[in-house]
């Protein structure tokens, strides 16, 4: 309200040269109040000091007294309040300089600003408002209004019929408006169930689609041949109120360190997983998520040591031939992932962590390809050595998308 302000200085003097001071001076005494009260802040004690100052005649046909009560009720988020003051301060002006102002003033109150209509429905029109601006606000001025209507009721308590807000696209407890000039929007809120507010009988099923990339690691004596892992995963995901259930798939080359001293990775394996849990939304942007999940792969968990033909094969069997066989592998974990859409669109990201807990079984038999000569040769492995299992983490980022 900077260049309210200064226009509300300029024009003081001119407004009170040549004036009746003994005339003027009871309205002129709760104007400078006012004023005063403005400069310090005060903006509830200012506009009870303008109230005053408007109730007296000669106040009410004052121009300087409607132009200060406008700039402070816009303060206050009384949107109409200000537009009111404004037209009188338009009306009552008498110098050019004053009536610039109060034109000014005016087409900025209403070309820059729009109305929501509430139509509350239930038995109290007692509640909170969550409101989330969708586009960018660039004016300072629009910026400060918006921030301070955002706060202004968001503790539970009696509920406004009517919105002032700057235009652009917002979020208004759960749905998605676009303020206009002219063109007043209108929303129903639900009340009575606190616990469902405002968003009760909005749609909140929705679908989400990821793509994302992460590593992990395995840790266990049986695993200790791997070094750890990469992955690819895409999935889609469906959530209810307050749950989700996801479907996703996996392509996870993992890196080794082998007996003969070389580290590379494997050439990959697939996998699919289900995962199922609870998700809270902790603001109009964020959400978090924690789940059980179930993942199948295929896997070459263990790396043993095979004896001379016919090759039995065991992870203590202290030879220079080494087989690392394939095993599926059931892996339950649990996880929990931060959900976040950063515009309030469908664009986002997620973060997850999981701990997950593999087992399998070794095939009994297999062929493996001799690291000395090439030449393929059929194993065994021993019994008591086909079952294994290892813990391990996951951590993963993904792109997401929402319908």
């Amino acid at each position: 309200m900077k260049w309210m302000l200064l226009l509300l200085a300029i024009w003081t003097p001119i407004l009170s040269y040549g004036s009746d001071m003994s005339a003027n001076a009871d309205f002129r005494s709760h104007l400078d109040q006012a004023k005063f009260f403005v400069k310090k802040g005060w903006l509830e004690d200012a506009k009870m000091e303008l109230e005053k100052a408007t109730a007296d005649p000669n106040g009410q046909l004052s121009a300087e007294v409607w132009y200060l009560f406008a700039t402070v009720q816009l303060q206050l988020c009384d949107l109409a309040g200000a537009q009111h003051s404004a037209a009188r301060a338009h009306t009552h002006a008498k110098q050019t300089t004053q009536l610039m102002a109060a034109e000014q003033l005016t087409r900025f109150l209403t070309t820059q600003f729009g109305w929501v209509k509430i139509d509350i429905v239930g038995a109290d029109a007692i509640g909170s408002i969550r409101l989330t601006s969708l586009s960018p606000i660039l004016d300072t001025e629009l910026k400060q209004y918006f921030n301070r209507i955002a706060q202004k009721w968001t503790s539970e308590g009696p509920l406004p019929h009517r919105i002032g807000l700057p235009l652009g696209k917002y979020r208004l407890n759960g749905r998605d408006i676009d303020v206009v000039p002219d063109q007043p929007v209108v929303i129903q809120l639900f009340y009575g169930d606190q616990e469902e507010a405002s968003d009760k009988r909005l749609p909140q099923n929705q679908i989400r689609f990821h793509l994302g990339t992460g590593g992990g690691a395995w840790a266990g004596r049986r695993t200790r041949y791997l070094k750890g892992f990469a992955k690819l995963e895409t999935g889609i995901q469906y959530s209810t109120r307050r749950l989700f259930a996801e479907l996703s798939l996996q392509w996870t080359p993992h890196a080794e360190s082998r007996q003969d001293g070389s580290s590379r990775w494997q050439a990959g394996s697939a996998g699919i997983s289900l995962a199922a849990g609870f998700e809270r939304p902790l603001n109009e942007i964020i959400l978090v998520q924690a789940f059980a999940t179930y993942r199948l792969s295929i896997l070459q968990p263990v790396e043993f040591g095979c004896t001379q033909a016919p090759h039995q094969c065991g992870t203590d069997a202290g030879t220079t031939q080494y087989v690392y066989p394939s095993s599926v592998a059931h892996i339950p974990g649990a996880g929990a992932s931060l959900v976040a859409f950063p515009s309030g669109g469908i664009l986002g990201f997620r973060a997850t962590f999981i701990a997950e807990y593999a087992v399998g079984r070794i095939p009994s038999a297999g062929t493996a390809e001799s690291l000395e000569t090439g030449t393929l040769f059929e194993y065994e492995v021993e019994s008591k050595e086909r079952n294994w299992s290892s813990w391990g983490v996951r951590i993963m980022v993904a792109a997401t998308v929402r319908l």
